[in-house]
Parts: C-alpha cells; sequence; structure tokens
C-alpha cells in the first residue's frame, strides 16, 4: 500500500528496503505491484528500482514510458469500470490501446485485483487478449 504514501516518504522508508530485497531477486521475478494509486511515487519506481511494475488504471503509460522506455510495465486495465462493468467489445478496444501504448517490454494485465462479480464472459475477453498478445 506504498501508494498511499508520498514520494519523500517512500524514497526514505521504503525505497532502501525494496533496493535490498531486489538484489538478491533474479532481474525477471522482480514484481513490483502495490494496490492504491501509485502518481506520487511511480517516477522514483522507474528511476530507481529495476522491476517488472504493476500499475494502476490511474497512470498513464505514454508518461511511464516517457520517464522510462525500457521498464517492463505489467496493468492497466481498470478491473471495475472495465472488466466488472464494461462489455466485451470495450474491453478488446481499451486493451489494443494499452498494448500499442504499451510497447515491447509490456503485458496486458488488470491495474488491480480481479473484482468478484466481474463477467465470465469479460474474464475469457482478457485472457484470449493475453494469449494473442
Amino acid at each position: 500500500m506504498v501508494g498511499y504514501l508520498g514520494d519523500s516518504v517512500f524514497k526514505d522508508l521504503v525505497l532502501p528496503y525494496l533496493v535490498e530485497l531486489y538484489a538478491v531477486v533474479k532481474p525477471n521475478h522482480r514484481i513490483f505491484h502495490s494496490d492504491g494509486t501509485l502518481q506520487w511515487i511511480w517516477k522514483t519506481i522507474c528511476k530507481e528500482v529495476d522491476v517488472l511494475f504493476s500499475f494502476d488504471p490511474n497512470l498513464d503509460i505514454d508518461k511511464i514510458r516517457q520517464e522510462n522506455k525500457d521498464i517492463f510495465l505489467i496493468g492497466n486495465i481498470d478491473p471495475v469500470k472495465i472488466m466488472l462493468e464494461g462489455k466485451s467489445e470495450e474491453i478488446v478496444k481499451i486493451s489494443w490501446e494499452k498494448i500499442r501504448a504499451g510497447g515491447k517490454n509490456f503485458a496486458l494485465g488488470l491495474g488491480g485485483e480481479l473484482v468478484s462479480g466481474t463477467p465470465e464472459e469479460n474474464i475469457k475477453v482478457i485472457s484470449y487478449l493475453q494469449d494473442e498478445f
């Protein structure tokens, strides 16, 4: 839940431990995910930590890409507005927009947990798109 911390608190209290932790984890196994908005700390994560970055739907892929072209991104389909409440056509449209914006180091995924009650059809659509991409 580091998304609820400001950037300076994150840098002072969390980042040193993340760097130490990730130093002993294989690079392709370093995944950073935090529920909640990361709008205050995403730039620090992109600059300071070599991770696969799973991020929330409120962050703009294009802005992240401008900051760090090489970071591997995972996300950021909205689990409520798109997956729970959306229709399959909307999921396809949004997913392809995310895939195009994400570029070479990108995996399509949810920007949070799958919400209870998400229609099975929507889960099948996103699963199909993940397999195709």
